[in-house]
């Protein structure tokens, strides 16, 4: 996904909390009000993520498992169970990561850097 998508997505969570992705297909809607017909597959894989529980495990998580463990469960877990490309899988999980302040982003040349 490209910078722009995820920065106002990263921003959304950060703004309406926890609410927002309380309610898979309430947060599908609003990321189409917000994206229109741009980035549908990436809407679907953000959406699946929700119904398998990856905001919810990453805030529960956080604290007793590693980072690049806990990360690597829940992106497998999108491959496995809903048939995602890895990629494509590990879009939602690092912009939930950052969402909720797990891992930091950083700007370094108009490139985001994920620490």
């Amino acid at each position: 996904m490209k910078d722009e998508p995820r920065l106002i997505f990263i921003n959304n969570i950060q703004k309406y909390g926890e609410n927002i992705y309380s309610e898979p297909k309430r947060f599908e809607n609003l990321l189409k009000d917000i994206f229109g017909n741009k980035y549908q597959k990436e809407i679907k894989c953000l959406s699946a993520s929700i119904k398998e529980g990856i905001p919810a495990t990453l805030s529960e998580k956080k604290e007793t498992i590693p980072y690049d463990m806990l990360s690597s469960q829940l992106i497998q877990k999108l491959v496995i169970n809903q048939g995602y490309e890895k990629n494509l899988a590990k879009s939602p999980t690092n912009m939930y990561d950052i969402a909720l302040k797990i891992i930091k982003l950083f700007y370094f040349n108009n490139f985001i850097l994920i620490n």
